[in-house]
């Protein structure tokens, strides 16, 4: 599992949605996904990669770019709001979250209507 620990600040997301690219995995995000999707957007423009499609979604965005000879790849960047029944095919690709403890803390107090007050991550 990639695991990036630093304080605020420290362009965690930055990193993440970099990995995410290079790798071909969904993003999930604790927000409706714009912070994510700007920062996708400039570094397939740094990498010069071609945005082929890049849409608002039910679930967040979807983007879809050229590497090189039309050969298309894509990912989505889900937000952790997005209604589960929008998410269908989507959970079955790879993934990473932006901001862990911040999802943790939403999905608790939605689904079990609980605050989070601490929490513990293994290191692994």
């Amino acid at each position: 599992m990639y695991k990036i620990v630093s304080s605020r600040g420290g362009g965690r997301t930055t990193t993440l949605c970099e990995y995410a690219i290079n790798n071909y995995v969904n993003i999930i995000t604790p927000d409706d996904g714009r912070c994510a999707i700007g920062i996708v957007h400039n570094k397939l423009k740094e990498k010069n990669f071609e945005i082929i499609e890049e849409k608002k979604t039910s679930y967040g965005f979807h983007i879809v770019w050229d590497i090189g000879n039309n050969n298309y790849k894509e990912i989505d960047i889900i937000s952790v709001f997005a209604n589960k029944d929008n998410l269908r095919g989507i959970w079955s690709s790879n993934c990473v979250v932006d901001d862990a403890d911040s999802i943790l803390r939403i999905l608790v107090r939605e689904n079990l209507k609980q605050n989070v007050v601490g929490l513990t991550m293994s290191m692994e």
